[in-house]
């Protein structure tokens, strides 16, 4: 193997992920799924190798909603993509080609037919994509399952450049959908997390709960054999100078908290050298990356994104809880942080503290233990806060 990180990996580069997929797939027999977890952890490479690779009994449909940001963009991909399952005389074409006159005024051209779409007709666009997926619904034999990434993404924009009604009318559909078909499944997965767009709505006074018929599945990082194993592979792929490949692969995959993004990132540096890889020298190119002014792994997105995710008056306790956490050589308990954080912080409110800490955790900040006490998920990011926030003493 050949280190491409960030990159487009073929299926069977993928590894580690075989035990995971089985249960994906044993799930959407039933249900669909939701696929959370931090970014780089390699969830779109977990649902690109289900769509290559797809279990006996299942149609597969991929779709990367990362530019899509209204209800037309996405009906039209939707059904460009769903069209190829069928030909131009099945009367599921018909009903394909129909929805299309709901939407705002464009011109689409699907398998060499084109059609012009006029202005969206206030509820009938809803009501004919339900009754269109029910159309193709009846077609089906087997199960589809339909990988929407970077779905809460998608519904951000469309909240941001469309309006909170229309984001949260895209996400009741798509629950209309499931719940109204037998053989539809979906998939959602994002480096957003669709908690936080869903409670955005929510606080804008909408009390629906559109993914609670979905189960939620966590993607965590590589097993420690299985992180190993990605090193040794393409340490041998890129033909790197090593003289005990298994002791310095231990060692990335420890450093990194057996994250796959990284280490294919310190194998790639690595073999743009002309010195062996040692335990000292993954050291040096972790630091280096951690500390480099360029911000070669794009570590301060953590710090950026609290921006996007919370109410600009939660923005500061947030980094201080982070602030008081990582600045901790030992993992902290709740009534701790707490008063540290109000060192800081006016506040007295310990259920808004509390409700954010149980934010922080759903986006895989912290991690709470057995004891309650609280520490960074992953060490790496921890390392990276630290030394950004100027918390190293």
């Amino acid at each position: 193997m050949r280190a491409n990180a960030g990159g487009q990996l073929s299926p069977e580069e993928v590894v580690g992920r075989d035990d995971l997929i089985k249960q994906i797939w044993k799930v959407l027999e039933k249900q669909s799924v939701v696929l959370y977890s931090e970014r780089r952890i390699g969830k779109t490479c977990v649902i690109k190798k289900m769509e290559a690779e797809p279990s006996k009994g299942f149609k597969t449909i991929y779709f990367d909603l990362e530019r899509i940001s209204t209800c037309t963009e996405f009906f039209e991909l939707v059904y460009k993509r769903i069209s190829k399952l069928y030909s131009k005389t099945d009367k599921t074409w018909d009903i394909i080609k129909k929805i299309t006159s709901y939407f705002t005024p464009t011109e689409i051209t699907i398998d060499g037919v084109s059609a012009k779409l006029p202005k969206t007709d206030g509820e009938n666009w809803k009501t004919s994509v339900l009754e269109t997926f029910k159309r193709i619904d009846g077609h089906l034999d087997v199960p589809l399952v339909l990988f929407f990434d970077e779905l809460p993404m998608m519904i951000d924009d469309l909240r941001k450049r469309e309006g909170d009604t229309s984001a949260m009318e895209m996400l009741d559909t798509l629950r209309a959908v499931r719940q109204e078909t037998r053989q539809i499944r979906m998939v959602y997965t994002g480096s957003i997390g669709l908690h936080h767009v869903v409670n955005i709505l929510k606080k804008n006074g909408d009390s629906n709960e559109p993914i609670n018929d979905m189960m939620k599945i966590d993607v965590p990082q590589l097993r420690f054999e299985d992180a190993v194993f990605l090193a040794e592979e393409l340490i041998q792929g890129e033909g790197i100078e090593i003289l005990d490949i298994n002791a310095v692969a231990r060692n990335i995959a420890t450093d990194v908290d057996r994250i796959p993004y990284y280490i294919q990132h310190i194998i790639g540096k690595a073999a743009l050298e002309s010195v062996p890889l040692t335990e000292s020298r993954v050291r040096t190119i972790i630091s280096s990356a951690l500390t480099d002014a360029a911000d070669i792994w794009n570590m301060k997105h953590y710090l950026e994104r609290i921006k996007d995710y919370y109410a600009a008056d939660d923005q500061k306790i947030v980094t201080t809880i982070l602030d008081v956490v990582a600045g901790s050589e030992e993992p902290l308990k709740f009534d701790g942080i707490f008063e540290r954080v109000k060192a800081s912080v006016v506040t007295e409110d310990r259920d808004t503290i509390l409700e954010l800490m149980n934010l922080i955790c759903q986006d895989h900040y912290l991690i709470k233990d057995d004891e309650g006490r609280y520490t960074f998920t992953f060490g790496i990011i921890k390392r990276w806060w630290k030394s950004y926030r100027a918390l190293v003493s």
